[in-house]
């Protein structure tokens, strides 16, 4: 039980991180978080068919390497 239990908070902490770290950023350094929020959304929205073809690729090829793997 208490493996388990370890493992539901491993899992949780690594999957709430993603959503923790920007939110401490911003309580700790508000402007320079925003700025950094800024650049990156603007680089995003000015490459957006290139972030959602290597999306889809990373994807792809996950896939087709988990089909080769249960051959």
């Amino acid at each position: 039980m208490a493996e388990q239990m370890t493992a539901l908070v491993v899992f949780n902490l690594v999957g709430f991180l993603a959503a923790l770290i920007p939110i401490i950023s911003f309580w700790v350094a508000p402007e320079p978080t925003r700025s950094a929020v800024e650049r990156i959304y603007g680089w995003i929205r000015s490459r957006h068919r290139l972030v959602v073809a290597l999306i889809a690729g990373a994807v792809g090829v996950f896939f087709l390497v988990m089909g080769l793997t249960h051959l």
